[in-house]
């Protein structure tokens, strides 16, 4: 699970900066830079990408582990890609303990 939470945490930092096309990366070839550019392009996939994630955060959001843990970083990024609130479900108390009342 621990796993999945840096997942998700790397996502949201490419979500913030812009998505993967705005992220500074390496040349791999041409094929690759050809392939990218027309993903990073097609507003279709981008749109389908950012709803995939609020849908994946919303769902780790079912298990206490995730609730409890889930940056409120990764919460607000998948807020912003479905312009709702259904991802930012998240309560806490100040001492760190997750309450659970609200899922």
């Amino acid at each position: 699970k621990d796993s999945v939470l840096e997942q998700l945490r790397v996502a949201a930092r490419h979500l913030e900066s812009g998505g993967p096309a705005n992220m500074c990366r390496a040349t791999v070839s041409g094929v690759w830079d050809r392939i990218a550019s027309q993903l990073n392009s097609d507003d279709h996939c981008q749109a389908l990408l950012r709803r995939r994630f609020a849908e994946a955060v919303e769902a780790c959001q079912e298990d206490i582990y995730f609730l409890c843990n889930i940056e409120d970083e990764v919460v607000a990024a998948a807020k912003a890609c479905t312009g709702s609130s259904r991802a930012a479900k998240k309560p806490r108390t100040g001492t760190g303990d997750c309450l659970v009342g609200e899922i």
